[in-house]
């Protein structure tokens, strides 16, 4: 008691309360380790109650400690045990139907809470991610449906399977019944194939008059430019582009060969005939490398409707990196496995979202990421090593966060030579994350160029 006591005293001293899970409970953690090794008590590895208490972190501290420890005492046995007993229990007198829609309730119910909506607004079988589900709301919900559930749900099994229905279904395989689903019985919103190159983020309302194909910067996802779509018109569709290795695709080997990817991309922009259409290049910081390659691979394709790209907060891959891109650099170089969490923060504020910051788990898989994306990244500079390529022919138009930390204003000045159309320069509010935490004034800015590349009255 007067150890529990004196903790909450010195959590709240030092300023304990505001800081992401992990880092509260691994602060805390050496305080209490410190009383509890004094009394001869065996010391805690007080990261095993971050997921549980991730959930509870509004609440005072030492309750959500509480909650976590009873949830983290449970996970590898009774707690879990019992709650998946009970859900089994529930479901086995019902048919293989009504055990899917009842799976496919409870998922919508923590979906629909984390978007703010009426979980009877949520269709089942809508995916969640033209909803604006993303990858820290695939936190939260993971944490409640392993509670409810004892299952081992993860936020990459969240974000790769598209639908309420479809992670019913993982759920309910997982539960393993001892009944063979059929096929029907999986639902309409069943993932069954990777979904390949480019992920529909956001459909036109009608028939599309343009598309914004998006690409993320390192360790990015296409769940980032999903809040754009609230800001575009609604006959504009919004793609990411999916690389092996996350998402959907966490099952396939990450991508070594820019030039592969890009051809890669390229194929899939063609396969549905979808380059007839006036076409946006976005990439976000280093995707802005993979834009360019795209857009001298279209400019070689006959039947390709006008194009126009749009670099934001990054720079050419030739071009000499700055001082703060190379201290990013050094971060993951020379390394043989990512780096800690706690240790890379301090480096990446300003470069990634907040929220990201500010959660463990969300910062850790991000730079498993990066270590991918910078060998990618290695890869294309030996590539351009020595050769030259003539400059474009569109519109390109480069656009900085007005406070980026690695980038200094004008520094993007150096994609002017590589085209000989149109160029503009612009700043957005924010830092290197600008686009990602300002998506309306990206929005701008790609209606911008849009209307530089959509003939008048289209």
């Amino acid at each position: 008691g007067m150890v529990t006591d004196e903790a909450d005293r010195t959590a709240r001293s030092r300023g304990l309360l505001p800081l992401a899970p992990g880092r509260a409970l691994r602060a805390l953690g050496k305080v209490l380790d410190t009383g509890r090794t004094a009394v001869g008590v065996t010391r805690t590895d007080w990261s095993l109650f971050a997921p549980a208490y991730g959930a509870a972190r509004h609440r005072p501290l030492l309750d959500g400690i509480e909650e976590a420890r009873t949830a983290t005492a449970g996970s590898g046995g009774q707690e879990d045990t019992s709650a998946r007993a009970a859900l089994a229990g529930r479901l086995a007198a019902l048919s293989g139907e009504e055990r899917l829609r009842t799976l496919a309730d409870l998922v919508r119910q923590e979906a629909a809470t984390v978007l703010g909506m009426d979980a009877a607004a949520l269709d089942p079988g809508t995916p969640l991610a033209h909803l604006g589900f993303n990858s820290l709301m695939a936190v939260t919900v993971r944490g409640e449906l392993t509670r409810r559930t004892g299952l081992p749900v993860t936020s990459e099994l969240l974000l790769r399977l598209p639908t309420c229905e479809a992670v019913a279904a993982e759920l309910l395989d997982l539960l393993d019944l001892g009944e063979p689903r059929t096929a029907e019985a999986a639902g309409p919103g069943r993932a069954t194939a990777p979904a390949g190159w480019l992920r529909v983020l956001r459909p036109a309302a009608a028939e599309p008059r343009a598309r914004v194909l998006c690409v993320s910067g390192m360790g990015g996802t296409t769940g980032g430019h999903l809040p754009l779509a609230a800001h575009l018109a609604a006959d504009v569709e919004l793609v990411g582009v999916q690389m092996p290795g996350r998402e959907t695709r966490t099952a396939e080997v990450p991508a070594t060969d820019m030039m592969a990817v890009a051809d890669q991309v390229v194929a899939a922009l063609a396969e549905p005939g979808w380059l007839g259409l006036p076409l946006v290049l976005y990439g976000h910081s280093q995707g802005s490398w993979l834009c360019w390659e795209v857009a001298h691979r279209l400019a070689h394709r006959p039947g390709v409707a006008p194009v126009a790209l749009l670099p934001v907060c990054g720079l050419p891959p030739m071009a000499r990196p700055t001082e703060g891109l190379s201290r990013l650099a050094e971060l993951i170089t020379d390394r043989d496995e990512a780096p800690d969490p706690a240790e890379a923060a301090p480096v990446l504020a300003g470069v990634l979202p907040p929220e990201v910051l500010d959660d463990e788990e969300l910062l850790a898989d991000y730079l498993v990421r990066l270590r991918s994306d910078v060998e990618l990244a290695e890869n294309h500079r030996s590539v351009l090593r020595g050769f030259t390529r003539p400059a474009l022919d569109i519109p390109v138009f480069p656009v900085e966060g007005s406070a980026d930390p690695v980038l200094p204003r004008g520094s993007m000045e150096v994609w002017s030579p590589l085209t000989t159309g149109e160029f503009a320069m612009r700043a957005i509010e924010g830092t290197h994350s600008a686009p990602l935490d300002n998506p309306a004034a990206l929005a701008a800015e790609i209606t911008r160029a849009l209307a530089r590349i959509t003939p008048p009255g289209a």
